[in-house]
Order: structure tokens, then sequence, then C-alpha cells
């Protein structure tokens, strides 16, 4: 495109200075008329220097083309004569070989550059998915998406998502809470509730202006739609549920939810034939490996040091609970 303009810039200070030089000659005007034709020819051929190309006979064949069409379009203009079919057949012949000339070198070395189609899809996909991993509330919440239907229906699919990962966060049990989910009018982002036994937590893109996008408060039970007094928190925060469940407990008060024992074994009673089977097993590791006085060579591998080999039946002896006498 940068090219055209200035090969019709060009066409247009040519014509003129030749033009100027014609009248002087050939219409008996005054020789002053050489003056602005000399100058029209200088910025002409000053043009023809910002072509990108690297050799100047190929910017000046591929000027030749533009500067005939030019000059048919001058013929309509200034002097008034109507171009026939053939003039303007010959100017489109003109035009083909002066695209020909120009952009057929840069095409060839744009698909010399271009990748494989598979390595192409690769970093298609590979963007793709680090957009998916985004989250997408933050960007809906920046643009806004009043008069936007699909964006609204994007945003009310992620923020019941993130209000379920944010129930997750804070211990809520299946069936405890709500989430619900209110678009309202097209010129509103509408609203997602979460409401719980103890909480309410809302997130809508309101006049409350940013970092104001969701407020939660503290109530008796679900049935409770006013509760406490409104705390306020950013979407940025809602994309982090672990860390907001934190913060609701803390602003709100809630007890933290115990985090679960980590489990040793599979049942922590064991009958009686199992726990025997332990037992032998433990009474059969010094045979197993045998026992090695600690100032032992070091030429003995460590893994048969039963200073360096854990003992895994007998730690975990201590955790097993003993069944009622009358189950033995």
């Amino acid at each position: 495109m940068k090219s055209l303009i200035i090969y019709a810039a060009a066409a247009a200070a040519e014509i003129a200075g030749c033009f100027a030089f014609w009248a002087w000659l050939r219409l008996g005007k005054s020789a002053l008329w050489l003056v602005p034709g000399l100058a029209a020819l200088c910025f002409f051929a000053y043009l023809l220097t910002k072509i990108d190309a690297l050799y100047a006979g190929r910017a000046f064949a591929a000027y030749g083309g533009v500067y005939i069409a030019a000059s048919l379009v001058w013929l309509w203009a200034a002097e008034g004569i109507r171009p026939d079919r053939w003039d303007v057949l010959g100017a489109v012949i003109c035009l083909v070989g002066a695209a020909v000339i120009l952009l057929a070198r840069h095409l060839a070395q744009v698909l010399a550059d271009h990748p494989a189609d598979a390595e192409l899809r690769r970093e298609c996909m590979a963007r793709i998915a680090d957009l998916r991993s985004r989250p997408m509330l933050k960007t809906l919440a920046l643009r806004g998406v009043a008069y936007d239907e699909p964006a609204k229906r994007l945003f009310h699919s992620e923020g019941r998502s993130a209000m379920r990962r944010l129930a997750e966060a804070l211990g809520l049990k299946e069936g405890s809470f709500d989430v619900r989910s209110n678009k309202a009018g097209p010129a509103v982002s509408g609203e997602i509730t979460l409401h719980g036994e103890t909480l309410w937590v809302q997130l809508s893109l309101g006049p409350f202006g940013p970092d104001r996008e969701v407020c939660f408060r503290k109530v008796r039970d679900r049935q409770d739609h006013i509760g406490e007094r409104n705390h306020w928190a950013s979407v940025r925060e809602l994309v982090e549920p672990d860390r907001f469940a934190a913060r609701i407990r803390h602003d709100l008060n809630l007890p933290a939810g115990a985090p679960a024992a980590p489990r040793l074994v599979a049942s922590t009673t064991m009958t009686a034939p199992t726990m025997a089977s332990c037992v032998a097993a433990s009474l059969m590791l010094p045979v197993i490996f045998p026992v090695v006085p600690a100032s032992a060579p070091s030429g003995i591998p460590r893994s048969t040091n039963p200073a360096n080999t854990p003992n895994t039946l007998i730690n975990l002896l201590p955790c097993i609970t003993l069944p009622p006498p009358n189950a033995l």
C-alpha cells in the first residue's frame, strides 16, 4: 500500500512537470511554466527513492505501469479526452506487469519464511491454551459486558464456576449452599450469588467502581437476604479461591475448616489374623536384615544396614487400633 501511494504521487508529479514543458513548447505558454514544472520533476525523482526496492531499475520498471495508468487519468481529467477500451485494456495489462515486478518477489519471501502447517497449528493451540488458562473474569470485569450478550453469557458461566470453587475452598458441603445467576437487563451485568448457611457472596459489575466487584457478608441462614454489614473485594481475589476464602473467614469471623488428618493405613482397625501376620513379619526382619554393628566397614551396602533401612511394619504398629477383646 505504501509503495502504491508513492508511485501514484510520483506519477502525478512527473506528469505535471512534463505537461509544463508541453504547455511551453506546444501550447505557447510562458516559459515561467518551467519553474513549477522543474520542481515537480525533482519531487518525482525524490519520491522514487522511497520505493522499497534494492535496485533502481526494478523500481522504475514497476513504476512504468503506474505511470501509464496515471497518464490516462490525466488525459481524461486535464485534457477532457475519455480513454477508450484499448487504453483501459493496455493500462490494466501494464498494472498487472507492475504488480508482478513489485509484489511477486515479496510474496515469495513471505512464503519462504512461512513455517510448516503442523508447526503453525501447534503454536495456535499453545496460544489458545494459554488464553484459556488465564482467568477470564478479570478481562470481562475490565471491559464490561453490558449490551454484549455473548460476553455476558461467558461472564455468568465463569462466575458460577468461580463461586463453586470458592465454596469448595470454604469447605461448604454440597447441598448446604446455593449458586444463583441473574442476568437482569442488557444494560447491566447481572449478578452471581453464593448463598450458604453463614455467608452470602455476590459478584456483579455494579456502579461501585473497580476493586469492588464482589460483595460478601455474614448471614444467619439461607433465608437471610439482609445479613450483617457488607464487605467488598476485587474480582482478582475471587479468582484465587483459597486466599479469598481465608480472608472471608477472617473478616466474617467464621470458623476455619479443620484439615483432614492424613490416613496412614487403609483401615485403622485390624482383625486378629491380620495383626498376627504383621507381628510375625516384624519378628522376621532381623533374619532378613542381619544386625550390623555401628562400626561396620563402609563396604557393607547401606540397604543391608538396619540403621538405614526403615522398619515399615514396626513403624506402623503404634498407629494400629487393636480390636476389642471379644473379636480376638
